[in-house]
């Protein structure tokens, strides 16, 4: 069975947010699941695999228009939305071979990652697995076993505040109102994996041809170069190295290759894609 699996070790070299949904006044939690430990099931910190495929999925394609000599501000919503957000449903069917056909011949990544054309959707060849923290909670769960334990440590909170700049400085517009009270400053806190904390994953690659894999291991390269996850990467949160059990470089070469040798016909394709997604 064609199915090609990429074990990937993310070592964090600053604290990363990745916040979950529920409320816990001035603290943002990090994101949580459940899984079966010791014969019950607790919330265990994770970063979310929609979260890195979201990542991936923007880094490939910013590449790719870079690549073939196309800014992402040129192009229609429909075709941003096509590439970059998984695409939309609307009416019109657009349902052919053809259409799939140009996709694969001119876009590896919308093969891997799948789509919505109007009416037709793909599904992606590539699946992102969830980010788990390697700890002794988790062992079941992990490639890479420890004896370490994720309260020692792993977990901890960090504080920012905010004030009202303007005020406090009110000469930098005109229409400030002020008053003699203090310049109030909001303080919140935020749950973080603290550097040095290890992540686990793996990206599946199903029926997946050479060029397409190649896509894949590209995608993680940017990933890799990039360094980062999460949010507040602004004050330095979520710098990372990353460890993969595929060499990344090499791999990448085919599908550069390609891109360079037929980006004039990319740059067609586009505008044919264009033409059939506002049609």
């Amino acid at each position: 069975m064609n199915i090609k699996t990429i074990e990937l070790t993310f070592e964090l070299t600053s604290p990363l947010s990745h916040f979950g949904d529920e409320p816990a006044g001035t603290m943002q939690t990090l994101r949580r699941q459940k899984f079966r430990i010791n014969n019950k099931y607790e919330d265990m910190p994770v970063y979310s695999g929609n979260a890195l495929r979201g990542i991936l999925r923007t880094l490939v394609m910013t590449d790719y228009f870079e690549r073939i000599g196309i800014g992402v501000k040129s192009v229609s919503q429909n075709l941003y939305y096509t590439f970059f957000n998984g695409g939309s449903l609307k009416s019109g069917g657009v349902e052919n071979l053809a259409l799939k056909t140009s996709i694969k011949q001119n876009c590896p990544a919308l093969v891997l990652l799948g789509s919505a054309y109007r009416s037709m959707m793909t599904e992606g060849k590539m699946k992102v697995g969830i980010l788990k923290p390697v700890c002794a909670e988790l062992n079941e769960y992990n490639r890479h076993k420890t004896d370490e334990s994720i309260y020692s440590g792993m977990l901890s909170g960090t504080f920012y505040t905010r004030k009202d700049r303007l005020k406090s400085s009110p000469e930098n517009a005109k229409d400030v109102t002020t008053d003699n009270k203090e310049v109030m400053q909001m303080k919140y806190e935020s749950e973080v994996f603290s550097a040095g904390t290890k992540l686990e994953s793996e990206i599946k690659i199903e029926f997946a041809d050479e060029l397409e894999y190649s896509c894949a291991c590209h995608m993680l390269n940017l990933l890799k170069e990039s360094g980062h996850l999460g949010g507040k990467s602004s004050v330095g949160h979520g710098s990372f190295t990353l460890t993969a059990s595929e060499d990344l470089d090499s791999m990448s070469k085919l599908y550069v290759d390609y891109v360079s040798e037929h980006k004039d016909d990319m740059l067609n394709w586009i505008a044919e894609m264009e033409n059939t997604l506002n049609a």
